[in-house]
């Protein structure tokens, strides 16, 4: 295996007691990761690690909403971590300064880890992914979906310290490239008293009480047209895209493969299913695998294929009669 040496570039943030603001848009953020956590199935979450806690003002709401026995917080800035252990949050196991991507805890130390808005200010975030999957059993991760639209718009982005940008389907990919399997997702708006509170004192608006509801009304509405689009749309309507992983083993991502073969082969896509299929076998070269391959290219009536792979399944292992007797009742077919 290849090594390198990478310069890692670590700006501390100098925090201050969580503002308004902060407690405002961590309500929405503790909100999002209840709500996905309750329908992971069968899941107890007893331990929690928040990476890149802060100034804590998630913690804080997490704590506040009981969401479970044992909260610990890793964070780069000296200033957060002392503003955190200051708050009094009751379940607050422990709090501690890191590197930015080692995380000093061992292997399944955790039932979840969280990484809320932190992503996008990661120069090598594979490497904290991969110690994410390490230590906890789940993974949550939320990032703004906030794609830069020009120049003006990436500067605004770098402004905030987001070295990194994702889309849904980007974010998806890099955790499925990183064996961390999307297991419950999803985009969404920003929590209404933050934005409400950005629109009237972030702009310097007079808030009274016909304003306001004015306000609260067409963000309802609005809302309420959100839930209604499609996925696909929502996508380009969101503030945020929230997802839940799981360590995705080599066995279960070759079933899942195997399923999407299966299926491109029934819908005719020969192509993109010969190119997973050749993916599968460079990871696991075996007679079973070459076996399963040969039953789903028999299934889908593709003779010439399902030989190829029986009779590799055949020269790992020649004595897997079932290989064999699927072998004797493929056609013979002749090319043009």
């Amino acid at each position: 295996m290849t090594t390198i040496q990478l310069e890692i570039a670590i700006q501390e943030t100098e925090y201050g007691a969580p503002s308004e603001w902060r407690m405002l848009c961590a309500e929405g953020k503790s909100d999002n990761i209840i709500e996905l956590c309750s329908k992971i199935p069968q899941a107890r979450i007893n331990r929690v690690l928040e990476v890149g806690a802060g100034e804590g003002s998630i913690l804080k709401c997490l704590d506040r909403k009981a969401f479970a026995n044992e909260l610990h917080a890793l964070e780069i800035s000296s200033s957060g971590v002392e503003i955190i252990r200051s708050l009094g949050i009751n379940s607050l196991a422990s709090c501690d300064i890191f590197d930015g991507y080692t995380i000093p805890f061992e292997d399944n130390t955790f039932d979840l880890v969280i990484l809320a808005h932190v992503l996008e200010h990661i120069e090598y975030p594979r490497i904290l992914l991969r110690e994410m999957r390490r230590v906890a059993r789940y993974q949550y991760i939320e990032v703004p979906l906030d794609m830069p639209a020009d120049l003006v718009s990436s500067a605004m982005m770098l402004s905030y310290g987001h070295v990194d940008c994702f889309s849904r389907s980007r974010l998806r990919h890099l955790l499925l490239s990183e064996n961390l399997l999307p297991i419950i997702d999803s985009t969404k708006r920003y929590h209404r008293s933050a934005v409400e509170y950005l629109h009237f004192e972030g702009n310097g608006v007079l808030r009274t009480p016909e304003l306001v509801n004015a306000f609260r009304q067409r963000h309802d509405e609005s809302n309420r047209h959100f839930n209604a689009l499609s996925e696909q749309e929502k996508e380009k309507n969101a503030n945020v895209y929230c997802v839940v992983t799981q360590y995705e083993k080599v066995s279960e991502c070759t079933s899942r493969l195997l399923s999407y073969v299966t299926d491109l082969l029934r819908r005719g896509r020969n192509g993109e299913a010969s190119l997973i299929a050749n993916d599968i076998v460079k990871n696991e070269y075996n007679a079973a695998i070459f076996y399963k391959l040969g039953q789903i290219y028999a299934s889908a009536k593709k003779p010439d294929q399902a030989r190829e792979m029986l009779e590799k399944a055949l020269e790992i292992d020649e004595n897997l009669q079932p290989a064999r007797k699927l072998l004797a009742t493929l056609p013979v077919t002749t090319g043009l």
